[in-house]
């Protein structure tokens, strides 16, 4: 029998700091630098750290190290437990982690006052709105079941205004997806794993794998179909829109805007090959009519920062003032924003043609139409529509002054301009309002003075308090961080601009002649392949 060790002695452990040769030749290692064994037979001695996080550990499911598992303890059973103890056990309340924002370290009384629109719901325990057989075959469980629940009860409200209004979302593409290939129900379950991937690492490998998948069946279905009816169908339309989104919210760099001249390039080819909508249902006829409208409100809004050329025209508005709830703002608005930028673009060509009798007629019409624009609610129980739709006119009048008439930051209107809509978006804030207000944020932001102090309302009471234009901009972005615009493009923009206009000497000028105004040379740069819709 092999000799008891004695107890007086102290237990060898094993240790991980020594070589990897050694440990390769599974020998002891003196751990010197370079090792005995490894210097006694002329070895290179490969000595390194090897880094192990828990945390890692714990989201792929496996047990760190030999935490709990080496230990010469014996295991306490549990005593068994009668129904009346159970009964007597206290529930356990979990308390959501606090946020720490950005402006929380800015401004100490928009923290105090501002009580977060914070969404802690648990998305993975809510039961499922939907079987699984009304799931495609290819994307039956559970994951699927709670990302479709996550996309009606977290994503469909998020792209209307107006909380009483039906989501485009949930109304035509989520019941159109339900009776169309898997194809389109794929590209909505990548939407949906993308926007919870910004709270939950979790989700962003299954984003990028249902992204890819419909990228790849969408490729095939169109290099496949020689005929082109493939291009005709209204589910091509859905895809490109939900895949368009999906870049947004993601990166938000070019491959959106390459979704968006493939749509152009697909409507016109429907446009002219259908150009009577005689045989296609009233369904997919209003599918097709939100698509388009889709990608033109987009190209119409994110060319106001850039001033790039139009890829889709003004055909698609028509001259209703009636608010849209998804746009948030009449159709009218949006076809006059389309012609600001296209006349800024003629004076960004010829600057000398601000001189123009032409161009001081057309530019003097824009500003009557936007100022006797009147948007009408349909729902006149519903103010925040309204609301959002006023505070979108008054950023359209402070861009056409700031592109076509050279306003500054220091120009009195601009002040008041941007004292105005971002009392509106406080406001909306405290009411809840997340949808909408991204545009006319930014364009106040970007012209908003360092020094700039409001009269901010901070509380539902009505309570008014002093704090300074640029810290309750990047409080009002955090806030509507969790919409689906790439909030953190946006904050990145708004603060590189505000460090061009800083680093900037305070007697250059951009006006009087110049090919350039101000909005053109400190903010159209950095605003390239921007979604602000």
């Amino acid at each position: 029998m092999p000799r008891r060790r004695t107890s007086s002695k102290p237990v060898k452990k094993r240790t991980t700091t020594g070589c990897q040769t050694c440990r390769k030749r599974k020998i002891k290692c003196d751990e010197a630098t370079p090792c005995g064994p490894c210097k006694k037979k002329g070895l290179q001695c490969l000595s390194y750290v090897s880094l192990k996080w828990e945390s890692e550990y714990s989201f792929r499911g496996l047990a760190f190290g030999r935490a709990g598992l080496w230990s010469k303890k014996e295991r306490s059973t549990p005593s068994p437990m009668s129904s009346s103890d159970l009964h007597m056990q206290p529930a356990l309340t979990w308390c959501p982690v606090p946020r720490i924002l950005a402006s929380s370290f800015i401004a100490e009384a928009v923290k105090s006052h501002y009580q977060e629109n914070d969404d802690t719901r648990d998305f993975d325990l809510e039961p499922s709105l939907y079987s699984l057989s009304v799931i495609p075959s290819g994307y039956r469980d559970l994951r699927t079941s709670s990302l479709l629940t996550y996309f009606t009860n977290k994503i469909c409200p998020l792209t209307v205004t107006s909380k009483g209004a039906t989501s485009p979302l949930s109304g035509l593409v989520l019941s159109f997806s339900l009776s169309a290939s898997p194809l389109v129900f794929g590209s909505i379950l990548a939407l949906s794993a993308c926007h919870r991937a910004r709270t939950n690492a979790w989700y962003k490998p299954m984003a990028l794998q249902y992204s890819s998948r419909a990228l790849v069946e969408l490729r095939s279905k169109l290099l496949n179909d020689p005929s082109g009816d493939a291009a005709l169908h209204p589910e091509t339309l859905v895809v490109v829109v939900m895949l368009c989104l999906y870049e947004i919210v993601s990166q938000c760099d070019r491959r959106w805007v390459v979704h968006l001249k493939g749509a152009r390039d697909l409507i016109r080819l429907r446009q002219a090959k259908l150009p009577h909508s005689s045989s296609t249902t009233q369904s997919s006829e209003d599918i097709v009519l939100f698509a388009e409208r889709f990608f033109a409100f987009q190209d119409v809004i994110s060319r106001t920062a850039c001033g790039e050329g139009a890829i889709f025209g003004s055909d698609f508005w028509m001259t209703t003032q009636e608010c849209d709830p998804w746009m948030g703002c009449s159709q009218r608005l949006v076809a006059l924003l389309h012609k600001i930028t296209e006349l800024n673009r003629r004076r960004r060509d010829n600057a000398a043609i601000v001189e123009n009798v032409d161009f001081q007629r057309d530019a003097a019409t824009l500003e009557l139409e936007l100022e006797h624009l009147d948007q009408t609610n349909i729902s006149s129980g519903d103010s925040t529509l309204k609301a959002i739709a006023d505070m979108k006119k008054t950023a359209a009048v402070l861009y056409l002054h700031c592109t076509l008439y050279d306003a500054a930051p220091t120009t009195p209107l601009v002040k008041q301009c941007v004292a105005e809509i971002l009392d509106r978006l406080a406001t909306l804030l405290l009411e809840g309002a997340l949808s909408g207000l991204i545009w006319p944020l930014f364009v106040a932001a970007v012209e908003v003075l360092p020094d700039h102090e409001l009269s901010m309302p901070m509380s539902k009471d009505g309570a008014v308090t002093r704090i300074h234009g640029q810290a309750f901009v990047l409080h009002a972005l955090d806030v509507l961080s969790d919409t689906l615009t790439n909030i953190e493009r946006t904050r990145n923009v708004i603060l590189g601009i505000w460090k061009a206009r800083e680093n900037a000497p305070d007697s250059e000028s951009h006006g009087d002649g110049s090919q350039w105004n101000d909005w053109e040379y400190y903010i159209a740069p950095h605003c390239m392949n921007m979604s602000l819709a």
